[in-house]
């Protein structure tokens, strides 16, 4: 919804970040040194501008223009910015190789890159610098920046939140600026198009603090040997070393439940549908159960039945249905 007037704006999202991901240049005047004509009288800007540069056109000062290199991502927001010199092929292509490997460190993998029919993205360089990285280059239609929307729109962010949100003494420091609003609109910056939360909160991984890695069973380790398309596991020594010594071997209650596992392998049903003795498991249940030496069946078969008829409302009927179980083991 537009904030200012209230109507549902139609937006078009990608499903994944990197797909695609825009990018565009917009161009802004220099400050000269001591400020220019936004914040004083141009009289004193034009002799800042003098001062500023000893280049001439026609009698006036050159002060030249700076490039704003932007890329953002469809999906996430996530943005990448440079102020640049120039908007050549060379410069373009740089760029881009830069923010690539910015995206690549936030976990994108870029797919598609999407532009307007500027001639540094029609040059063969900067299309050979997408295909070696193995991206499809999308041009926009001509004098159809809609298509382009997202990084059109955060060029209008740039100006009202960066570039002309207070005076600026000179082109450095708005340079040097730069870098903190990044931070601010990845970071902190709500959006509405993301439900009032920062282009980060849609990024995998964002601080590197997850390591995809596969559950281990407690107590397990495994042999590394395939079976049936699994992989065997068999206890470890160090575990049978802690447990306390009994002269029986293991506990009647842990032989109960091996032999209800046996039973879950040969029947294909869960572990609870064997314990309550009917055909499937009538409630998911998403506790776990320790084992110990010191149980007995009857208690095992009662934690299991009283948590799970507890949800249907039948606590009481648990010590029977274990006992009968228990007395069938």
């Amino acid at each position: 919804m537009d904030r200012p007037t209230g109507q549902i704006i139609r937006r078009c999202e990608r499903s994944r970040p990197g797909e695609p991901v825009h990018v565009d240049i917009k161009k802004l005047a220099n400050i000269p040194d001591g400020g220019g004509h936004r914040i004083m009288p141009r009289q004193q800007a034009a002799g800042n501008r003098q001062a500023t540069t000893d280049a001439r056109r026609g009698g006036s000062p050159v002060i030249g223009c700076s490039y704003v290199h932007t890329a953002v991502d469809d999906h996430s927001r996530l943005a990448y910015s440079e102020v640049l010199t120039d908007e050549r092929k060379e410069t373009t292509a740089s760029f881009w190789q830069r923010a690539n490997t910015f995206f690549a460190e936030h976990g994108i993998n870029v797919e598609r890159v999407l532009t307007d029919n500027g001639s540094c993205y029609r040059s063969r360089l900067f299309g050979q610098t997408l295909s070696a990285a193995g991206i499809v280059h999308k041009r926009t239609r001509p004098y159809r920046p809609q298509t382009n929307g997202k990084v059109e729109r955060l060029n209008r962010t740039l100006l009202d939140e960066w570039a002309y949100v207070r005076p600026y003494p000179s082109n450095a420091e708005r340079t040097e600026a730069l870098t903190d609003f990044l931070h601010t609109y990845t970071y902190h910056r709500c959006h509405t198009a993301l439900d009032g939360q920062p282009p980060i909160s849609r990024v995998n991984n964002p601080a590197g603090q997850y390591r995809p890695r596969r559950p281990r069973l407690p107590g397990r380790l495994r042999t590394g040997r395939a079976h049936h398309g699994r992989v065997r596991r068999r206890p470890a020594a160090a575990v049978h070393a802690a447990a306390p010594p009994t002269r029986d071997g293991p506990s009647r209650a842990a032989r109960a439940l091996r032999a209800a596992r046996r039973a879950c392998r040969r029947s294909r049903r869960s572990l609870l549908a064997v314990l309550l003795g009917c055909e499937r498991t009538p409630l998911r249940c998403t506790h776990t159960w320790r084992v110990t030496h010191t149980s007995s069946t009857a208690q095992v078969a009662t934690t299991v039945l009283a948590t799970v008829l507890s949800t249907a409302g039948k606590a009481n009927q648990a010590p029977a249905i274990a006992q009968k179980n228990a007395t069938m083991a």
